[in-house]
């Protein structure tokens, strides 16, 4: 309760010094805040930035409980202990591969149009889902951190050893979570530097250039378009392709 009273009496103390600033007592309050828009603007803003934080602290230590932080990181955990075993089982030894060793693996093990694209696509995938799995993990890292603390203060050892353990676990899975992002993006920068890659992606931009033109040039009745709209049309889709083309290039 001590994280609650203290968010209690800062609020008192924050609405107090509102309240007692310099007004004149024959204005109305929109006179008042209309006179002082930015001292009130920031006065506002501190209130609600800093009795947040302390509701928010005081949530984590206070009305969730320890056998409820206890399940979801113990859950979330084993997720990504069996992601990270995946990345590894599918990708832990490409990094030590030769070049040559490392086409051949792309191209058996992927019977797609471009396997090569998406060899760097799953890659990139797993590096979102790791991101996500990192921001997960501090958060509940966070919460055990605060939940222990609290036991530790009011003497109370009821699972302290548990959440201990967890917070240590959670503190190591966001190390190898770490590494193994370095290691992909080792491995995807590696890959987009093939010339294999740069072919499957030349190919696949170019089939994406024409889904965006017209398929069927009869529409046109010539081989030219015959109004300003029609022409419009044909250099706008011409900039498409060129604008997916440069975005890949980017985004893979």
């Amino acid at each position: 309760m001590d994280t609650f009273r203290k968010t209690i009496y800062l609020a008192i103390v924050l609405a107090l010094s509102l309240i007692t600033n310099p007004i004149n007592t024959h204005s109305s309050w929109r006179a008042t805040i209309q006179k002082y828009p930015v001292e009130y603007g920031f006065i506002a803003l501190a209130t609600t930035c800093i009795v947040g934080k302390l509701l928010y602290t005081y949530y984590l230590t206070n009305l969730a409980s320890s056998p409820s932080i206890i399940n979801v990181a113990t859950e979330l955990y084993t997720q990504v202990k069996t992601d990270l075993n995946d990345y590894y089982s599918l990708y832990g030894s490409d990094n030590q591969l030769s070049d040559d060793q490392l086409k051949e693996k792309i191209t058996l093990n992927n019977n797609r149009k471009y396997p090569f694209l998406h060899y760097n696509k799953s890659l990139i995938k797993k590096m979102k889902r790791f991101t996500a799995h990192s921001a997960a993990i501090a958060y509940e890292v966070k919460r055990i951190t605060l939940r222990k603390n609290e036991l530790l203060e009011n003497n109370n050892s009821y699972l302290l050893g548990t959440l201990a353990s967890l917070e240590e676990q959670g503190t190591q899975l966001l190390t190898n979570i770490s590494q193994t992002q370095q290691l992909a993006l080792l491995l995807k920068d590696r890959i987009s530097e093939f010339d294999e890659y740069k072919n499957d992606l030349d190919n696949w931009s170019e089939e994406k250039k024409h889904q965006w033109n017209y398929k069927d040039d009869s529409i046109w009745h010539n081989d030219k378009p015959t109004t300003a709209s029609q022409e419009s049309t044909l250099v706008c889709g011409n900039s498409a392709a060129e604008l997916i083309k440069d975005f890949n290039l980017n985004y893979y």
